[in-house]
């Protein structure tokens, strides 16, 4: 029986647990719709469209996201389409309920161990060809924050409740209205603030979608093609600090 390296075995570890993201849609129960309706309306500009087709390198997208999170819904559609728009992108999708522990043991490998630990979602790692880690972005783009920091103080009890011990995270995604979280007989939230919360996490989803659509597409887009093209400008320093150094040894000569 062959035998492999320890990093080869951890890195096979997780790849074998993601998903294409045809794949996460067809397995996918909750907030399908609105990953429907979301992949047929994320907007890619002219700009980054054009930057990706002609983007030189290899690039693996490892995407990870939580179901029940609105911000999976929101923007796995479009980061799926971003990458379709290159053939040197490839994206997969690692759901927090597997394949998580493999791919933090990838990124412990990659000498970055604790990138995962509380981390919001969803997480977008790229991968250059070798599968070392070269840039991470999440779990939204930085102008999203006006935006949510508005709707937070619109709806205060939503942080509130996401802190509160007594809240099942499995019955429901997140956080209920404020006053109507209270401890039961078995130490968890009451259906009826289960059912609050329900309505506040749709309310957020579907507002998210008015702000991308309004603008956080581009914006989103933009973002991560100027994380590719920095990755581009330190390729263009080691090749100039290559031909500097050969450069240097001829003159010796």
């Amino acid at each position: 029986m062959a035998t492999y390296p320890v990093a080869l075995d951890t890195r096979l570890a997780f790849q074998m647990k993601a998903c294409t993201y045809a794949e996460f849609l067809a397995a996918t129960p909750l907030n399908r719709t609105l990953l429907a309706v979301r992949g047929a309306e994320a907007r890619q500009d002219a700009a980054s469209q054009w930057f990706l087709a002609g983007f030189p390198d290899v690039l693996h997208w490892i995407v990870v996201v939580s179901e029940e999170s609105p911000e999976t819904a929101i923007l796995l559609p479009l980061l799926a389409r971003l990458a379709a728009s290159s053939v040197r992108l490839d994206l997969r999708v690692v759901r927090d309920t597997e394949g998580f522990d493999e791919l933090a043991a990838w990124l412990e490998e990659c000498g970055t161990p604790d990138v995962l630990n509380d981390a919001d979602l969803p997480l977008l790692f790229m991968f250059d060809e070798d599968w070392q880690l070269q840039e991470q972005w999440g779990p939204f783009p930085q102008a999203m924050e006006p935006y949510l920091e508005e709707w937070l103080e619109r709806h205060p009890e939503y942080e509130t409740l996401a802190e509160d011990e007594t809240f099942d995270p499995q019955s429901t995604p997140n956080a209920v209205a404020e006053d109507a979280v209270v401890e039961n007989g078995a130490g968890g939230a009451t259906p009826e603030a289960q059912a609050a919360y329900a309505a506040l996490l749709d309310l957020l989803g579907w507002e998210m979608r008015v702000w991308f659509n309004s603008g956080l597409d581009v914006a989103c887009a933009q973002e991560i093609c100027d994380l590719m093209r920095g990755l581009m400008d330190e390729d263009s320093e080691d090749d100039g600090s290559d031909s500097d150094g050969s450069d240097s040894d001829e003159g010796d000569e």
